[in-house]
């Protein structure tokens, strides 16, 4: 009789635990893998100086069976705590190294090879190197070869990692973003009292971290053009970042200082966006946000700049899509579902429907677990992942 096959041997790795789309894409992927039995290692590198505290997700966690790992590094040229980590996946006897995000990617190859795992995984979670070209020469010459599986979070980074950056086409595979286990709406009506505002307030809002790809200095000069057609509206923002002084600044340039609020990071933020009455995006660049997914479960209408993977996840026609870097659309198009609840009930209608179809945690679970599996067989049979052109020479 054979012996049951191993649930292979996962390694999580990223900046932080918490944070952004990605960081929870990481904590709900962890999440999901332990559900179906494995103990995944979960490790985080770099020092967690931001105003939250990171133990609550580390404790729940780590009751999930998985082991939770704090690297603590301090800096880029900080790579003695890499040590600790190679050690670590040595004596857990790892299979697949999976990184995430561009300071992961990197490392991931060398780790790997030092600490003898036979598999590593990068995924991307967003693409706009146009400017980068470092980055783009990391992405195909040194991550995209030297990995077992690249993964894009769309269809448009997967061709931009083809046509671009010159990753093999072989090595990418196109894994979305889907919602997290924990997300899920309870009271949406919360938000509004704890404003002091009643059902009839407009309310738009957006949720990220506030960095400078989220551009949400723009958000804040649409919502001066919404302001003008809808006097009692209010624009939410739940998030932080090191952009949030000058996305205030820029609000009380423009006079509407007094109808934004600064929400700070939550964890009630299926209340948070089933409150609002349109999802605002005002980005530069994307990958696939989890918010727009949060947002589309939660009930609550999408207007968005057509960046990224945005409109793989809501084409045209089933959200409101425009150009970035043009306020003055995007604050009409806001304005103009805001005036419209039957328009806003049918895009939430379809948005619903599509994420129960294609971003549900369970269907994301089953990606990534076809992905380990595949890959885990080409390990035990080497030469399932040699190129044809290469069987052909040899064979003369």
């Amino acid at each position: 009789m054979s012996e049951p096959t191993r649930h292979p041997r996962v390694a999580l790795m990223c900046d932080y635990i918490i944070g952004g789309g990605a960081e929870n894409s990481v904590d709900a992927l962890a999440t999901g893998l332990a559900e179906r039995g494995m103990r995944p290692v979960i490790c985080a590198t770099r020092l967690d100086d931001n105003a939250w505290e990171p133990d609550d997700a580390a404790v729940r966690l780590a009751g999930t069976g998985a082991r939770v790992v704090h690297l603590d590094r301090t800096g880029r040229f900080d790579l003695a705590p890499f040590q600790r980590l190679v050690r670590i996946l040595r004596e857990e006897r790892v299979d697949i190294l999976h990184t995430h995000k561009i300071s992961s990617n990197v490392w991931g190859p060398v780790i790997s090879r030092l600490a003898g795992v036979p598999i590593f995984i990068a995924t991307e979670h967003s693409w706009s190197y146009e400017g980068q070209p470092m980055r783009k020469f990391l992405d195909g010459r040194f991550i995209g070869p030297l990995s077992s599986a690249f993964v894009a979070v769309s269809e448009l980074d997967a061709r931009r990692m083809r046509s671009i950056e010159h990753v093999p086409a072989r090595k990418i595979r196109v894994i979305p973003t889907a919602l997290s286990p924990r997300f899920e709406v309870t009271d949406p009506q919360a938000l509004r009292r704890e404003l002091g505002v009643d059902a009839d307030t407009p309310l738009v809002g957006t949720m990220c971290t506030i960095s400078q790809p989220k551009a949400l200095e723009v958000l804040v000069e649409a919502f001066s053009v919404v302001a003008s057609d809808h006097p009692d509206a209010l624009l939410v923002i739940a998030g932080q970042g090191n952009r949030q002084p000058f996305v205030e600044q820029r609000a009380r340039e423009l006079g509407v200082a007094d109808r934004t609020r600064f929400l700070g990071w939550r964890t009630d933020g299926g209340d948070v966006l089933a409150a609002l009455d349109v999802f605002a995006i005002s980005s530069d660049r994307e990958g696939t946000p989890l918010a727009l997914i949060e947002a589309m479960s939660a009930g609550t209408a999408v207007v968005s700049t057509s960046v990224g993977g945005i409109p793989d996840v809501v084409p045209h026609g089933e959200a409101v899509l425009v150009p970035p870097r043009e306020p003055e659309l995007l604050g009409r198009e806001i304005s103009r579902l805001l005036g419209d609840p039957a328009e806003r009930e049918r895009l939430t209608e379809i948005a619903r429907a599509r994420v129960t179809d294609n971003y549900e945690h369970d269907t994301a679970i089953d990606r990534w677990c076809r992905l380990y599996d595949e890959l885990m067989e080409s390990a035990r049979r080497p030469w399932l992942s040699v190129p044809r052109r290469r069987e052909r020479s040899a064979t003369g």
